[in-house]
């Protein structure tokens, strides 16, 4: 058994520094790895924030060009209403003139009625009389995703 022993003895001599590198080894992949996978994390996440940076970017500049377009609608739209207002109260002056030229009092009668009705009709279109809709318009809206959808150049709202 003497022999034996000795045998394991020597051969455990052999083993254990080989489990030894095999450990170190294992180790240092493990630590590899590790680093490896921070790497890759921290990459990820710095990509994220840079997307991030420029999503914020693009709603801003969306934000900025849907609310733009919008006060010009609201605008021509509120220009276009005072031309119809106007030129209504240019047509009434002419059938008031019309009216005034007249002999058939029943055909002034009638048209004294359009001329009040087209004159409140003016008034209401008229957007400096009722500025109803540039009034009640916030001039810097906060918009909703599908406001701004258009002007994201694919990016999502």
């Amino acid at each position: 058994m003497d022999k034996g022993r000795s045998l394991i003895e020597s051969k455990l001599r052999e083993v254990i520094p080989e489990l030894d590198r095999l450990l170190d080894a294992e180790e240092k992949g493990r630590i590899e790895h590790e680093r490896r996978l921070r790497e890759l994390q921290e990459e990820q996440e710095r990509k994220e924030r840079e997307q991030r940076v420029r999503w914020e970017a693009a709603v801003r500049e969306a934000q900025e060009a849907a609310a733009e377009e919008r006060r010009r609608r609201l605008f021509a739209n509120a220009l276009e209403a005072w031309r119809s207002a106007a030129e209504l109260r240019r047509f009434c002056a002419a059938l008031q003139k019309s009216a005034a030229a007249s002999e058939d009092a029943e055909a002034v009668e009638n048209l004294t009625l359009w001329i009040r009705w087209g004159q409140s009709l003016a008034d209401t279109l008229d957007p400096v009389l009722a500025p109803g809709a540039l009034a009640e318009a916030d001039f810097d809206p906060e918009l909703d995703g599908d406001e701004l959808r258009p002007y994201l150049d694919g990016w999502s709202p």
